[in-house]
């Protein structure tokens, strides 16, 4: 099987700096935040007609101020927070791997070689629909689960789910 095991020392791995990570399309973020505004209206809305059904002097009510004024700062810091997950947010295409990184306060890089990838698709929900934008899941053999890139571009996803495709036909050979 194996003829040799030879030692392989840090120093000689290429740096991880060296991966030159591509950045979603812009529109991604307008996307998020219609999301975000969508959930933090929708709850606020739900919470006014149950406190009014509760209580008959709910617009008086401490509690009440105190927990939109709560609710509104949660939703600036949601709405700001974006643009720096947007920032974070990064793929990079290999010869034989996809690396895939995220995360704001926990970051967290993945790299899918093709040999795991089982099949990928490109799909588009109501919202990205409208900006025209794409989101690649490649499904992973294996505990893995999947990796999703969000805002993508039709083109750039179709020659991403493309190219993959054609690397797992290439190591299902090998």
């Amino acid at each position: 099987m194996y003829n040799h095991n030879n030692q392989i020392l840090v120093e000689d791995l290429p740096s991880a700096d060296q991966i030159l990570f591509e950045s979603v399309d812009p529109k991604s973020m307008t996307i998020s935040r219609i999301q975000t505004g969508l959930f933090f209206g929708i709850v606020l809305i739900v919470a006014f007609i149950v406190i009014y059904l509760i209580h008959s002097d709910w617009l008086t009510s401490i509690w009440f101020l105190g927990g939109t004024l709560l609710w509104i700062l949660l939703f600036v810091w949601a709405y700001f927070f974006i643009l720096r997950e947007y920032r974070a947010t990064g793929y990079a295409l290999r010869q034989h791997d996809l690396v895939y990184r995220s995360g704001v306060y926990f970051k967290d890089e993945v790299v899918i070689p093709f040999n795991r990838v089982q099949h990928c698709e490109i799909s588009q929900g109501p919202i990205s629909r409208r900006f025209g934008l794409y989101t690649l899941t490649a499904y992973t053999a294996g505990s893995d689960g999947e990796v999703e890139i969000s805002g993508l571009q039709v083109d750039i996803a179709n020659r991403l789910k493309q190219y993959i495709t054609s690397q797992i036909a290439v190591d299902e050979e090998e």
